[in-house]
């Protein structure tokens, strides 16, 4: 099947889904609307809902909606990774020493730009000197 027809299928069968959810919570709380009636004089709709949640939990109702929606966003999700090019990153690899790195940074800069790296148990500064100007960035080590 093609990846954009699986992409497009998945997303309304979950949209037709989450209709029939709905449906299925208002056609239970009309359905059990005398019962409440009946045990409360005054009660906000929320006693409905949970009520109609109750009886459609117990039923396993909920459950398969809940399987059959997992199941379709399982198919979006890999034949929309499927679709996507894997992204470029311009991360400097962590094979290699800080020194390494730092001799490749230093490759990168422009003339009279520097950079320098520290660190400590916890961080990792890394200073870029651009000119004149000095920026810091931090990272949490992993």
């Amino acid at each position: 099947m093609d990846l954009v027809t699986k992409i497009v299928n998945s997303k309304w069968r979950q949209r037709r889904l989450y209709t029939i959810e709905t449906d299925l919570n208002e056609q239970q709380m009309e359905k059990q609307k005398p019962e409440i009636e009946a045990a409360y004089k005054s009660y906000p709709e929320s006693v409905e809902h949970a009520f109609a949640f109750r009886t459609l939990s117990e039923s396993g109702c909920l459950a398969m909606l809940i399987r059959v929606e997992s199941g379709l966003e399982r198919t979006y999700s890999h034949a929309l990774q499927a679709a996507t090019p894997p992204r470029k990153t311009n991360r400097i690899p962590r094979t290699h020493t800080c020194s390494q790195n730092r001799a490749r940074q230093q490759a990168i800069l422009p003339t009279g730009h520097s950079c320098e790296s520290k660190s400590t148990n916890q961080t990792r500064t890394q200073t870029v000197r651009i000119g004149t100007k000095k920026l810091r960035s931090r990272r949490h080590a992993e």
